[in-house]
């Protein structure tokens, strides 16, 4: 248990330092690599980087273009199932349609209907 508590603080003392580091790191003069990158990068990077945007919008609108249309083909295969399913409904089926429900408690015992049930 002791290694595991020393491992720990020794973790953390490392993770403070790089912290400090960082955090000092900014204040250094003589590194502006934003500048030596703008540079070395040119007007053919730039070209290249402007094409990739433009196709970037392209693939996007397509995308939203063909999401757009699968999500209406959805919609008329939803409306298709549930005209479907209207018709193998028990009612157009010929089965009547004030069949007794099991599942509706009407407040009767079982003693209760079983008795109307002998009745009728």
């Amino acid at each position: 248990m002791s290694y595991f508590i020393l491992e720990q603080i020794f973790l953390v003392s490392i993770g403070v330092m790089i912290y400090m580091i960082v955090r000092t790191l900014p204040r250094v003069n003589g590194f502006d690599l934003a500048q030596e990158k703008e540079k070395k990068k040119g007007p053919t990077l730039q070209f290249k980087q402007e094409w990739v945007d433009v196709l970037d919008k392209h693939f996007i609108a397509s995308l939203e273009k063909t999401l757009r249309r699968m999500k209406v083909w959805v919609m008329k295969l939803d409306n298709y199932v549930s005209r479907n399913l209207e018709r193998v409904s028990p009612k157009r089926n010929g089965e009547k349609e004030n069949q007794p429900n099991i599942f509706e408690d009407k407040g009767q015992s079982f003693e209760e209907h079983s008795n109307n049930s002998k009745e009728e």
